[in-house]
């Protein structure tokens, strides 16, 4: 299910991304199966093994219960019974056991397509790096030398602020307590003003930080 906000870039079905999150999906044995069609029998139980990357991990946190929902085919959210795995610690162990359940169910529902969707968060860490317009150093023969001046970064940052507004604006999405769990049409922004930059600073490159879920940079 789409939730990226309206203009958004987003990752192609056939990127590599989706392929490196795609989580390991089995039917527990002795909890249910399949017809002749293929189709699970309402009320099987599925075993959902989440996949974790260096930038995209399954969400954890207080917005929702599970990183997981399943959604009939016109993408409206299907009832089912969602369980977290546990390790011999008590800790989630990153599976997941969703089952389908009848809930008022009639033949339509009983020949739709159902889809397991995982709620995944984008981590990224955010740098402005100014050494390709910082001045260089002269060589002897007047001609700029690959080492950069540092008596010329606080100019470069000048010249980075004139260049704009006295602020970079992130826009977050946030994730919701309700399924898809993301709202395509509300962005969070966060502003940085140049206050946050200390005057004359001899340092070309900025770590803005953390973020979950950046979907643009202004």
């Amino acid at each position: 299910m789409a939730t990226a906000p309206s203009g958004a870039a987003t990752l192609k079905e056939d990127s590599g991304v989706y392929k490196s999150m795609k989580p390991d999906v089995t039917i527990v044995s002795g909890s249910g199966g399949v017809n002749r069609s293929g189709r699970l029998y309402v009320g099987s139980k599925v075993s959902v093994k989440l996949a974790n990357t260096a930038s995209y991990k399954p969400y954890s946190g207080s917005a929702l219960n599970s990183a997981v929902y399943v959604t009939r085919k016109n993408g409206s959210i299907a009832p089912a019974k969602i369980e977290s795995g546990k390790d011999k610690d008590g800790n989630d162990s990153g599976v997941y056991y969703v089952t389908l359940v009848w809930d008022g169910m009639n033949e339509a529902d009983l020949k739709d397509e159902y889809t397991i969707n995982l709620v995944m968060t984008r981590k990224q860490e955010i740098d402005i790096n100014l050494r390709p317009s910082v001045e260089r150093k002269l060589n002897r023969d007047g001609t700029p030398s690959q080492e950069i001046d540092t008596d010329k970064i606080g100019d470069a940052w000048n010249d980075f602020w004139k260049s704009g507004s006295d602020s970079i604006t992130l826009g977050i999405s946030e994730t919701t307590s309700k399924a898809p769990h993301f709202d395509k049409n509300k962005v969070k922004e966060i502003r940085i003003s140049k206050s946050d930059w200390k005057s004359g600073d001899k340092n070309p490159l900025k770590n803005l930080g953390k973020y979950n879920n950046v979907q643009y940079i202004n």
